[in-house]
């Protein structure tokens, strides 16, 4: 990827870097908030998107009582719009290239699952609606989005400057996170096949894609500094 005009690629860069690093920092922030609210809460049974739930009961065997949950869906839809603007400023900040748009394309449905877990909680009201399958999509969807971000930018990160080790790392999450969300589902599907808790594993893999966003924020910044 080529920069632009040497001014406007480096705004470019220091925006893209900051918001990365904004977003991450604020979902776990309310995460963390929102969690010591939330009687009995565990970080190893306990799905993130639990903490978004408004409703008192359990879910597929997990206790259910957020009493913030409302503060967590926020959390969780600023997360992803922030995400998807760091994508955007460094899509301006650089020339042509079909990396930048790949890039993009993933940051929207990163967005998109954020928005859709936000909006439609797993729980028993949604099971009872018919309306749950959209809460796993979104999840889905934000997992393998994220991954794919991270992937794609190791792959194309020397056109960034981003160092050999770095660009390893990044697609080596993308790829953590995705074995992560693997062994969930053969968790959920055999329940005598117990790698890690349910919640660790889920946490396990989004923890990944924040980790690639912080990474990538400071690899812009130190990017920035040659523009």
């Amino acid at each position: 990827m080529n920069v632009r005009a040497t001014s406007s690629g480096s705004r470019g860069f220091s925006a893209s870097a900051w918001l990365y690093i904004t977003a991450t920092v604020l979902l776990l922030v309310v995460e963390a908030i929102v969690a010591s609210r939330f009687p009995g809460y565990s970080y190893v049974t306990n799905y993130v998107s639990d903490l978004g739930v408004p409703e008192i009961g359990t879910f597929e065997g997990r206790p259910i009582d957020s009493p913030l949950a409302w503060v967590m869906n926020a959390g969780f839809v600023v997360h992803g719009l922030l995400a998807l603007a760091a994508a955007a400023a460094l899509v301006r900040a650089v020339g042509g290239g079909t990396l930048r748009w790949v890039l993009l394309a993933f940051a929207v449905f990163y967005a998109i699952g954020f928005t859709l877990i936000a909006v439609v909680h797993g729980s028993e009201q949604s099971e009872a609606e018919g309306i749950v399958a959209l809460h796993f999509l979104g999840g889905g969807l934000l997992a393998l989005a994220g991954s794919g971000m991270a992937v794609a930018a190791g792959i194309g990160s020397r056109r960034l400057g981003m160092p050999v080790a770095a660009r390893a790392i990044s697609i080596a999450l993308g790829v953590a996170s995705v074995t992560l969300i693997a062994l969930l589902a053969v968790d959920k599907a055999d329940p005598t096949i117990s790698v890690l808790g349910e919640g660790a594993l889920e946490r396990g893999a989004l923890y990944s894609i924040l980790l690639w966003q912080v990474l990538a924020g400071a690899t812009l910044l130190r990017r920035r500094a040659t523009v």
